[in-house]
């Protein structure tokens, strides 16, 4: 699986480093569990998951966690356009007001709608590698 120019493929990248090393803070205190020397509870330690149960992590946590209709908001989950508070008019000194209350006035962010069928493929949501959605593969085993 190769990633799009000038990405890296950080789910592999963690997923590995988990496996060398569990990382700390650093921090420092008596009342860390472990006597003081890391924040990190002592039960937190590495999987020790062969490479290929680690490819198998990496592909339920890219494709097995997303459904491809949400990541292209296709029915069930399309929808009508949408208003959206976008904070308020005005710039860090000082807001404009928006009633005779004095209340700050609101901007507004439109969503548009999206109709069952969903957004264009190119304009779906994608993996951390840049790969679409897709869904998951669903596999068993017999155990004798």
């Amino acid at each position: 699986m190769s990633a799009l120019p000038g990405r890296c493929q950080i789910l592999e990248r963690v997923t590995a480093q988990r496996e060398r090393e569990v990382p700390t803070s650093g921090y420092t205190s008596p009342k860390a569990p472990g006597g003081g020397g890391s924040n990190r509870h002592p039960n937190i330690r590495p999987l020790n998951l062969s490479r290929q149960e680690q490819a198998d992590l990496v592909a339920f946590l890219r494709n097995g966690l997303t459904d491809p209709r949400v990541a292209c908001d296709r029915a069930p989950v399309d929808h009508p356009s949408l208003q959206l508070t976008n904070g308020h008019a005005g710039d860090a000194a000082k807001v404009l007001s928006g009633s005779v209350r004095e209340l700050a006035k609101d901007e507004f962010l439109a969503l548009p709608a999206v109709g069952a069928k969903g957004l264009a493929s190119g304009k779906c949501l994608r993996n951390d590698d840049g790969t679409p959605v897709r869904p998951a593969m669903v596999t068993t085993t017999t155990v004798p």
